[in-house]
């Protein structure tokens, strides 16, 4: 591997330099083969012998370039404590030229850590909820904290970048109804939701602007049970409770 290969796949750590290459890394088997068998277009694969030696085939049969390297190359490019034997460069997807707002979807806003976005990327992919859409100040999907957290979920995702107030309106216009999660609001356990709708989830630290509010049909929260002092839960949590009980109502 030369120090050129290194070089780059280190850069693209950052964020300027995915946005700017249009790739992005991802680490270990179970992410990798996950990648392999998704919509995503790889690059190229850094392996051990012994990785490619089982994957071979697969590889070859996706026409998918390769280098072996050695445990110690690895390392030295890998962002992780204990390297895995196996390293994708991948290339971002596609901006959707139109939105799919069918179904349920998830709207993330201002959601800045990396791990809680890979959580509820994998949330997402667990019940069925295929497009989210994000803020731009959502963290970056193609952050390596996030793609190691989605545990290769972000490989059945579609995930799209955009402003809000556009997605919003449009909703609106067409009929989708809305419904933003928003501590002290209705109860979320009391509203019949529809099979089509959006639910927003905003930031632990900021939650939602309040310019948004008027394109909201429901704002909702999740009940606290006895009188604790906690301000907020886990937004990777508040989301599967709410994803998981939207899928029981609606299925």
């Amino acid at each position: 591997m030369t120090r050129k290969q290194m070089s780059y796949v280190r850069s693209l750590r950052q964020s300027k330099f995915r946005r700017v290459n249009e790739q992005f890394v991802a680490e270990g088997p179970k992410i990798v083969e996950e990648l392999m068998d998704s919509s995503f277009k790889i690059f190229t694969i850094y392996a051990t012998e012994e990785w490619l030696e089982q994957n071979i085939e697969k590889v070859n049969a996706k026409q998918i370039q390769y280098e072996i390297v050695s445990a110690a190359e690895l390392a030295s490019i890998s962002r992780m404590k204990e390297p895995n034997n196996v390293l994708a460069v991948v290339y971002q997807k596609e901006i959707p030229e139109e939105m799919d707002i069918s179904g349920l979807t998830l709207a993330l806003y201002g959601i800045s850590d990396p791990g809680n976005m890979g959580s509820i990327l994998r949330t997402a992919d667990w019940f069925g909820v295929t497009n989210i859409f994000c803020s731009f100040r959502t963290v970056d999907i193609y952050n390596p904290k996030v793609v190691q957290a989605s545990m290769g979920s972000i490989g059945r995702l579609t995930v799209t970048y955009l402003d809000f107030e556009d997605l919003f309106a449009q909703c609106n216009e067409v009929g989708i109804p809305i419904y933003a999660a928003i501590p002290g609001e209705k109860n979320f356990y009391d509203i019949d939701f529809p099979t089509t709708g959006m639910v927003v989830i905003g930031s632990e630290a900021n939650g939602i602007k309040e310019k948004y509010y008027k394109y909201f049909n429901e704002k909702i929260s999740i009940p606290m049970f006895y009188d604790r002092q906690t301000e907020s839960l886990n937004a990777a949590v508040a989301t599967a409770i709410l994803v998981s009980e939207i899928r029981r109502k609606i299925g």
